[in-house]
Protein backbone atom coordinates (compact mmCIF):
# COMPACT_ATOMS: atom_id res chain seq x y z
CA UNK A 1 0.00 0.00 0.00
CA UNK A 2 1.06 3.63 -0.35
CA UNK A 3 1.22 5.98 2.51
CA UNK A 4 -0.41 9.19 0.62
CA UNK A 5 0.62 11.55 3.08
CA UNK A 6 4.71 11.30 2.46
CA UNK A 7 4.50 8.92 -0.62
CA UNK A 8 5.93 6.03 0.81
CA UNK A 9 5.37 2.40 -0.07
CA UNK A 10 3.91 0.36 3.14
CA UNK A 11 4.70 -3.34 3.69
CA UNK A 12 2.91 -4.57 6.46
CA UNK A 13 2.82 -1.26 7.93
CA UNK A 14 6.64 -1.03 7.80
CA UNK A 15 7.73 2.26 6.00
CA UNK A 16 11.29 3.13 6.54
CA UNK A 17 12.57 -0.82 6.74
CA UNK A 18 11.59 -2.06 3.22
CA UNK A 19 14.40 -3.19 0.69
CA UNK A 20 14.57 -1.30 -3.28
CA UNK A 21 16.72 -3.55 -5.08
CA UNK A 22 18.26 -3.11 -8.80
CA UNK A 23 19.17 -6.78 -10.53
CA UNK A 24 19.26 -7.91 -7.12
CA UNK A 25 21.89 -5.22 -5.64
CA UNK A 26 20.69 -2.25 -3.13
CA UNK A 27 21.52 0.95 -5.60
CA UNK A 28 18.59 3.44 -3.32
CA UNK A 29 20.45 6.42 -2.50
CA UNK A 30 19.36 6.12 1.49
CA UNK A 31 20.87 9.32 2.29
CA UNK A 32 17.31 10.25 2.75
CA UNK A 33 16.36 7.85 4.93
CA UNK A 34 12.88 8.89 5.46
CA UNK A 35 11.56 8.60 1.75
CA UNK A 36 13.60 5.79 -0.30
CA UNK A 37 12.48 5.01 -3.68
CA UNK A 38 12.07 2.03 -6.42
CA UNK A 39 15.06 2.41 -8.33
CA UNK A 40 14.95 6.00 -8.65
CA UNK A 41 18.11 6.73 -10.77
CA UNK A 42 16.64 4.90 -13.91
CA UNK A 43 14.06 5.77 -15.86
CA UNK A 44 10.69 3.25 -16.53
CA UNK A 45 11.97 2.81 -20.08
CA UNK A 46 15.38 0.63 -18.13
CA UNK A 47 12.78 -1.65 -17.05
CA UNK A 48 11.88 -5.01 -17.85
CA UNK A 49 9.93 -5.84 -14.72
CA UNK A 50 9.20 -5.53 -11.38
CA UNK A 51 9.77 -8.20 -8.63
CA UNK A 52 7.48 -7.19 -5.43
CA UNK A 53 8.27 -9.79 -2.14
CA UNK A 54 5.99 -8.82 0.34
CA UNK A 55 6.43 -11.51 3.15
CA UNK A 56 8.54 -14.92 3.73
CA UNK A 57 11.23 -13.55 1.39
CA UNK A 58 13.82 -16.00 0.52
CA UNK A 59 17.62 -15.77 2.56
CA UNK A 60 19.29 -13.42 -0.04
CA UNK A 61 16.97 -10.59 1.34
CA UNK A 62 17.74 -9.86 4.01
CA UNK A 63 18.22 -6.09 4.25
CA UNK A 64 13.89 -5.80 5.03
CA UNK A 65 11.45 -5.78 8.25
CA UNK A 66 8.85 -4.97 5.35
CA UNK A 67 8.89 -5.85 1.61
CA UNK A 68 11.33 -6.06 -1.16
CA UNK A 69 11.04 -4.89 -4.54
CA UNK A 70 13.41 -5.46 -7.22
CA UNK A 71 13.73 -3.57 -10.40
CA UNK A 72 14.84 -5.81 -13.42
CA UNK A 73 16.56 -4.30 -16.15
CA UNK A 74 16.25 -4.69 -20.11
CA UNK A 75 18.92 -6.64 -21.71
CA UNK A 76 19.48 -6.66 -25.65
CA UNK A 77 18.27 -9.48 -27.74
CA UNK A 78 19.25 -10.74 -31.48
CA UNK A 79 17.70 -8.40 -33.47
CA UNK A 80 18.31 -3.96 -33.00
CA UNK A 81 15.24 -2.21 -31.16
CA UNK A 82 15.20 1.35 -30.44
CA UNK A 83 12.87 4.04 -29.49
CA UNK A 84 12.79 7.74 -28.38
CA UNK A 85 9.54 9.25 -26.08
CA UNK A 86 8.41 12.56 -24.70
CA UNK A 87 6.26 14.73 -22.35
CA UNK A 88 5.63 17.91 -22.14
CA UNK A 89 3.17 19.64 -19.58
CA UNK A 90 2.15 22.83 -19.04
CA UNK A 91 -0.47 23.99 -15.92
CA UNK A 92 -2.02 26.98 -18.18
CA UNK A 93 -3.64 24.15 -19.84
CA UNK A 94 -5.19 23.03 -16.68
CA UNK A 95 -8.03 24.06 -15.78
CA UNK A 96 -7.69 26.18 -12.07
CA UNK A 97 -8.80 25.34 -9.04
CA UNK A 98 -12.28 26.56 -8.42
CA UNK A 99 -12.40 27.55 -4.59
CA UNK A 100 -7.98 27.68 -5.04
CA UNK A 101 -6.36 31.26 -4.23
CA UNK A 102 -2.77 30.47 -5.66
CA UNK A 103 -2.29 28.93 -9.17
CA UNK A 104 1.35 28.47 -9.36
CA UNK A 105 2.96 28.13 -12.86
CA UNK A 106 4.53 24.91 -13.71
CA UNK A 107 5.94 23.49 -16.68
CA UNK A 108 7.98 19.91 -17.18
CA UNK A 109 9.42 18.70 -20.15
CA UNK A 110 11.19 14.92 -20.22
CA UNK A 111 12.59 13.23 -23.33
CA UNK A 112 14.31 9.69 -23.75
CA UNK A 113 16.01 7.67 -26.01
CA UNK A 114 16.93 3.86 -26.01
CA UNK A 115 18.69 1.61 -28.07
CA UNK A 116 19.62 -2.61 -27.87
CA UNK A 117 20.55 -4.97 -29.84
CA UNK A 118 23.75 -7.51 -30.55
CA UNK A 119 26.99 -6.78 -30.76
CA UNK A 120 27.89 -10.15 -31.61
CA UNK A 121 25.34 -12.31 -32.70
CA UNK A 122 24.18 -15.22 -30.64
CA UNK A 123 26.73 -14.53 -27.73
CA UNK A 124 27.10 -10.47 -27.15
CA UNK A 125 24.34 -8.27 -26.44
CA UNK A 126 23.56 -4.46 -25.00
CA UNK A 127 21.54 -2.14 -23.85
CA UNK A 128 21.36 1.93 -23.46
CA UNK A 129 19.04 4.31 -22.28
CA UNK A 130 19.31 7.74 -21.88
CA UNK A 131 16.75 10.66 -20.29
CA UNK A 132 16.77 14.30 -19.52
CA UNK A 133 14.10 16.01 -17.30
CA UNK A 134 13.40 19.78 -16.70
CA UNK A 135 10.93 21.42 -14.94
CA UNK A 136 9.53 25.23 -13.50
CA UNK A 137 7.66 26.05 -10.87
CA UNK A 138 6.28 28.90 -8.64
CA UNK A 139 5.84 28.56 -4.55
CA UNK A 140 3.74 30.75 -2.42
CA UNK A 141 5.77 31.86 0.85
CA UNK A 142 3.63 33.46 3.75
CA UNK A 143 3.72 33.83 7.73
CA UNK A 144 0.93 32.12 9.14
CA UNK A 145 1.69 33.27 12.48
CA UNK A 146 -1.24 36.09 13.69
CA UNK A 147 1.44 38.26 15.75
CA UNK A 148 3.71 39.05 13.12
CA UNK A 149 1.46 38.69 9.59
CA UNK A 150 -2.05 38.04 10.58
CA UNK A 151 -4.38 35.36 10.09
CA UNK A 152 -3.64 34.90 6.30
CA UNK A 153 -0.31 35.97 6.35
CA UNK A 154 -0.91 38.08 3.46
CA UNK A 155 -0.17 41.17 5.55
CA UNK A 156 1.69 42.67 8.11
CA UNK A 157 0.58 43.03 11.89
CA UNK A 158 -0.31 46.97 12.87
CA UNK A 159 -0.16 46.20 16.76
CA UNK A 160 3.68 46.69 16.62
CA UNK A 161 4.09 47.91 20.48
CA UNK A 162 7.90 48.50 19.75
CA UNK A 163 9.19 51.95 18.77
CA UNK A 164 8.99 52.99 15.43
CA UNK A 165 12.45 52.49 14.25
CA UNK A 166 12.25 49.45 15.35
CA UNK A 167 8.77 48.75 13.93
CA UNK A 168 9.96 49.97 10.23
CA UNK A 169 13.14 47.48 10.76
CA UNK A 170 10.74 44.56 11.28
CA UNK A 171 8.19 45.38 8.74
CA UNK A 172 11.52 45.55 6.28
CA UNK A 173 12.80 42.24 7.06
CA UNK A 174 9.42 40.76 7.15
CA UNK A 175 7.74 41.93 4.05
CA UNK A 176 9.75 40.20 1.16
CA UNK A 177 8.41 36.95 3.15
CA UNK A 178 4.94 37.93 2.82
CA UNK A 179 2.50 36.70 0.09
CA UNK A 180 6.25 36.46 -1.88
CA UNK A 181 6.31 34.38 -4.97
CA UNK A 182 9.31 32.03 -4.74
CA UNK A 183 10.51 30.89 -8.62
CA UNK A 184 11.95 27.40 -8.06
CA UNK A 185 13.31 25.08 -11.46
CA UNK A 186 14.54 20.87 -11.36
CA UNK A 187 16.54 19.28 -13.96
CA UNK A 188 18.21 15.75 -13.82
CA UNK A 189 19.39 13.60 -16.72
CA UNK A 190 20.18 9.56 -16.16
CA UNK A 191 22.44 7.02 -18.26
CA UNK A 192 21.95 3.14 -17.94
CA UNK A 193 23.94 0.89 -19.93
CA UNK A 194 24.67 -2.95 -20.09
CA UNK A 195 26.36 -5.02 -21.55
CA UNK A 196 25.59 -9.03 -21.57
CA UNK A 197 28.19 -11.77 -22.85
CA UNK A 198 26.67 -15.58 -23.17
CA UNK A 199 29.41 -17.79 -23.49
CA UNK A 200 27.51 -20.88 -23.30
CA UNK A 201 24.38 -21.99 -21.61
CA UNK A 202 25.86 -22.37 -18.56
CA UNK A 203 28.67 -19.51 -18.51
CA UNK A 204 28.02 -15.90 -18.78
CA UNK A 205 29.04 -12.59 -18.38
CA UNK A 206 27.16 -9.15 -17.11
CA UNK A 207 28.41 -5.56 -16.83
CA UNK A 208 26.01 -3.02 -16.61
CA UNK A 209 26.23 0.61 -15.10
CA UNK A 210 23.80 3.64 -14.38
CA UNK A 211 24.23 7.87 -13.82
CA UNK A 212 21.79 10.10 -12.45
CA UNK A 213 22.15 13.55 -11.58
CA UNK A 214 19.70 16.34 -10.05
CA UNK A 215 19.95 19.91 -9.19
CA UNK A 216 17.21 21.72 -8.15
CA UNK A 217 17.90 25.61 -7.32
CA UNK A 218 15.33 26.41 -3.87
CA UNK A 219 14.34 23.06 -4.24
CA UNK A 220 14.71 21.90 -0.77
CA UNK A 221 11.43 22.58 -0.13
CA UNK A 222 8.73 21.60 -2.49
CA UNK A 223 5.45 22.78 -0.88
CA UNK A 224 3.30 25.31 -3.55
CA UNK A 225 2.29 26.91 -0.85
CA UNK A 226 4.56 27.58 2.66
CA UNK A 227 2.37 29.37 5.28
CA UNK A 228 5.70 29.46 8.28
CA UNK A 229 7.91 31.02 5.59
CA UNK A 230 10.73 28.00 4.44
CA UNK A 231 10.18 28.76 1.52
CA UNK A 232 12.71 32.26 2.13
CA UNK A 233 13.93 31.25 5.44
CA UNK A 234 14.84 27.45 5.24
CA UNK A 235 15.56 26.87 0.99
CA UNK A 236 17.98 26.29 -0.86
CA UNK A 237 20.05 24.43 -3.72
CA UNK A 238 19.32 19.97 -3.56
CA UNK A 239 21.28 18.20 -5.56
CA UNK A 240 21.40 14.59 -5.51
CA UNK A 241 23.96 11.93 -7.54
CA UNK A 242 24.15 8.60 -7.92
CA UNK A 243 26.09 5.99 -9.59
CA UNK A 244 26.17 2.49 -9.63
CA UNK A 245 28.65 -0.30 -11.66
CA UNK A 246 28.20 -3.95 -11.36
CA UNK A 247 29.25 -7.07 -12.95
CA UNK A 248 28.94 -10.89 -12.55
Amino acid sequence: TEDPNPGLLNFRGKRGSNDFLLDGIDTTNTYFFEKPGIAPQISPDSVDQMQVISATAPPQFVHSFGGTINTVTRRGAESYHSSAYGFFSDHAWDGADRYGQFHPAQQWTQGGVRLGGPLRPQNLYFFANLEAWQGRSQGLNELSSPVLAGPQGTSLASNCAATPAQCAAAIRFLQPQVDTLIQRSTSNASGFARVDYLRSNRNSFSLEANGWHDRSPNGAVNEAVAPNGELRGNNGLLTEETRFAKGE
